[in-house]
């Protein structure tokens, strides 16, 4: 059986501002990690809870947030039982991944 600590999936990212470096890299480990790898993936076509659900999405949001990333939300409605509102969030940030370990620790 092979175990991975949450350190072995990890992003590491440039953000840049007309294509060049706005900062020093960033690190990413963990869920951070696999928040913007969803944002990454998903590209303009964002990512919503109700299509990836997965604990502490806002807060994962926030810390990216926090770390320099551009994410917009946008808010879209949606029927059901308990219809409401939900959030689109996309990333903003041009980016460059320097090192993806997001695919091999899984």
């Amino acid at each position: 059986m092979t175990t991975h600590s949450k350190h072995s999936y990890s992003l590491r990212v440039q953000i840049l501002n007309d294509g060049q470096p706005e900062d020093l890299p960033i690190n990413l480990q963990g869920r951070l990690a696999w928040m913007l790898q969803q944002l990454i993936d998903a590209g303009r076509a964002g990512v919503t809870t109700l299509e990836r659900p997965a604990p502490r999405v806002g807060h994962y949001l926030y810390c990216l947030r926090k770390k320099g990333f551009a994410i917009s939300t946008t808010y879209e409605t949606h029927a059901g039982a308990f219809s409401g509102v939900h959030g689109r969030y996309r990333l903003e940030s041009e980016i460059k991944v320097l090192e993806d370990n997001t695919r091999a620790a899984v």
